[in-house]
């Protein structure tokens, strides 16, 4: 067998563009400085451009992205293709680096998720080279409890059938029991998180116009008090696309933080709060059940 044959497969999931374009030498640049420098002596890379073999590169993109051990997402943009691309590779609950930009906000469904930020410049890409082997080096192919959200959501529905299934039959096993417990704590914590938006949106109703919002954000796991606090009760950024935010009040129950925060109101302050709890989550390598925001009124 050639050492090349030996080596593992990495695909590379990319806003492509067009020819001669600023995104096109963008990502190149990346490919060619960052991610194969880094990947090269364990990995053959791949990417959709530089596919030769004839045929529907559609097809080739889903088999390179099924069959390869590791794949790098960059999300710099949000190519829409892209994200496609990286859902169905969360669906195998296979190895998957995330890497984009600075400055890129990604969307909540992934903000939690570890990403790799970088500069595009010359110590921009040597940095992330070096980003990327330290993760490379975290992987261990032969775990079967690699994670992706939508891998571990499906995963946790085959065990949900499987566990009714195991009750039909009357089958006496601890397994049924921890299962029922955790669903039931989960439940437990989606109702704490309601009541407390409802007990603010109550005692506050007199004094709310228009430019307050509520936050509410349910963790995966127990955080202290202290980090609650130290994380939420900052003042977010000053004048952005005319809004600024700041927290007004908090409330914080052991997996659960509630904020209101007064905005500068316009058609950005959605976004602008949204990005504002993405970057609490991804600076602090928190993840999230779930994230509620929304204008009181």
């Amino acid at each position: 067998m050639s050492e090349v044959d030996q080596k593992r497969k990495c695909f590379i999931i990319t806003p492509i563009g067009e020819e001669g374009s600023p995104i096109r030498r963008h990502i190149d640049g990346i490919i060619d400085a960052s991610v194969i420098p880094a990947l090269q002596k364990d990995y053959n890379c791949t990417v959709a451009h530089r596919i030769s073999q004839s045929g529907s590169i559609t097809k080739q993109v889903i088999q390179e992205i099924y069959e390869s051990d590791l794949v790098i997402a960059n999300l710099t943009t949000k190519n829409p293709n892209v994200m496609y691309e990286l859902a169905f590779r969360h669906c195998l609950g296979k190895p998957c680096i995330i890497i984009a930009e600075n400055e890129t906000s990604l969307p909540f469904d992934i903000a939690a998720e570890r990403t790799v930020f970088y500069e595009n410049d010359a110590s921009g890409v040597i940095k992330l080279s070096k980003d990327i082997q330290q993760m490379v080096e975290k992987i261990d192919y032969n775990s079967d409890k690699q994670e992706s959200p939508i891998y571990e959501f499906l995963r946790d529905i085959l065990a949900g059938k499987k566990i009714i299934e195991k009750i039909g039959e009357n089958k006496k096993e601890e397994e049924p029991l921890a299962y029922i417990i955790k669903k039931l704590n989960d439940l437990d914590t989606t109702v704490r998180s309601l009541q407390m938006s409802n007990n603010v949106r109550k005692s506050n109703n007199s004094r709310l116009g228009r430019n307050e919002w509520y936050i509410t954000c349910v963790f995966d796991k127990i955080i202290s008090t202290k980090l609650a606090v130290s994380l939420f009760t900052k003042i977010i950024g000053v004048e952005n696309n005319g809004c600024s935010i700041v927290v007004e009040e908090h409330n914080f129950e052991e997996n659960t933080v509630l904020l209101l925060v007064k905005a500068t109101d316009n058609d950005m302050t959605e976004e602008l709060i949204k990005d504002y709890i993405q970057n609490i989550l991804r600076e602090n390598k928190i993840k999230s059940i779930s994230i509620d925001i929304g204008r009181l009124s």
